[in-house]
């Protein structure tokens, strides 16, 4: 799978496979997680995992357990996906990581990003399902960009304004974006995590 490394780790005795993407002198992580339908191979396709190695990253992958595409087969409810995220930022990554979470995994991460802040340095949501069901008061201290195209029919845009909020809408885009608009949505990650948002 490209340059990625497949490695396991162990959570509630399950073996749960992930991919790493190392870069070289890089000082911060970043964890992310697929749509319903998709899987990491989605995130190497579109370029997604390049442009945030290239940002100074270094890029974990988790194959959402039960999701169709998922290499991890077995099911898990959100609650017990966001344990698992927890476990695995605290066993891997000092405790805190920037989090990445498209549609279904885009509710997951704000659900997590609500409940576990202080783990959470930056977050982006891509198309999230359900994003007006969280407390963004909850996630003031972290930096968070949503995504979204113009033409999706399942999610809309946060109506928070809020100073930590960034809302970026690809035009002519549907619900997965980033394989409409590729080029747009990557160089719109690619703004924020390099500060080039205002």
């Amino acid at each position: 799978m490209s340059d990625l490394e497949k490695k396991e780790f162990e959570f509630e005795g399950n073996k749960i496979i992930y991919f790493y993407k190392e870069k070289e002198n890089a000082k911060k992580d970043f964890f992310l997680m697929h749509g319903y339908n998709f899987s990491t191979q989605t995130w190497i396709d579109v370029g997604l995992i390049d442009t945030i190695a290239n940002s100074g990253y270094n890029v974990y992958s988790l194959d959402v357990p039960g999701f169709p595409k998922s290499v991890n087969k077995m099911k898990m409810e959100n609650a017990e996906i966001e344990k698992l995220i927890l476990n695995f930022i605290n066993e891997k990554l000092n405790g805190k990581t920037s989090i990445l979470g498209a549609s279904a995994s885009g509710h997951i991460a704000l659900d997590f990003s609500q409940n576990y802040p202080e783990n959470v340095e930056k977050l982006i949501v891509v198309d999230p399902v359900n994003p007006e069901s969280v407390d963004y008061e909850k996630m003031k201290s972290i930096d968070i960009l949503g995504i979204w195209g113009s033409e999706d029919p399942i999610s809309k845009p946060i109506r928070e304004v809020k100073t930590n909020i960034h809302i970026v809408i690809i035009k002519g885009a549907g619900h997965a974006c980033y394989i409409d608009k590729p080029k747009e949505f990557n160089n719109s990650i690619k703004d924020f995590l390099e500060q080039k948002m205002h």
